[in-house]
């Protein structure tokens, strides 16, 4: 993504969270929890599976339940991050078998999804 592009997500996000007074500290950090626990599942998972080990569909429906959490969690600062959230959520229940095309089309890649989710978070 572009720096202009990065720039007008997070001023735009800004605008919001600065706006809605009714989003608290304790949301923000049970999101910012929820957020972090589901990128390190994802990336421990993905070392596991480097490391030699099989696919495990247990692990990976805990994952998409890990990030289907923080896309409800997400929903009051930023409802396209949610939507987002939620795709990656179901590319994990499908069994992670997407095509890279189609990850990058919705935007899911792991740190990008995650750096998103964290600048919907800032406060002003």
């Amino acid at each position: 993504m572009e720096f202009a592009a990065i720039t007008g997500l997070i001023i735009s996000v800004l605008q919001t969270l600065s706006a809605d007074k009714r989003i608290t500290e304790e949301q923000r950090q049970a999101t910012r929890i929820a957020l972090s626990a589901a990128f390190h599942a994802t990336e421990g998972y993905y070392a596991s599976l480097s490391a030699g080990d099989t696919k495990d569909k247990l692990q990976e429906h805990e994952i998409a339940r890990l990030w289907d959490e923080v896309a409800i969690r997400m929903e009051p600062f930023d409802p396209s991050v949610a939507n987002r959230l939620g795709l990656k959520s179901r590319y994990w229940r499908e069994g992670a078998a997407w095509s890279d095309e189609k990850i990058a089309g919705a935007k899911i890649q792991l740190n990008s999804i995650r750096q998103h989710a964290r600048f919907a978070l800032i406060r002003k």
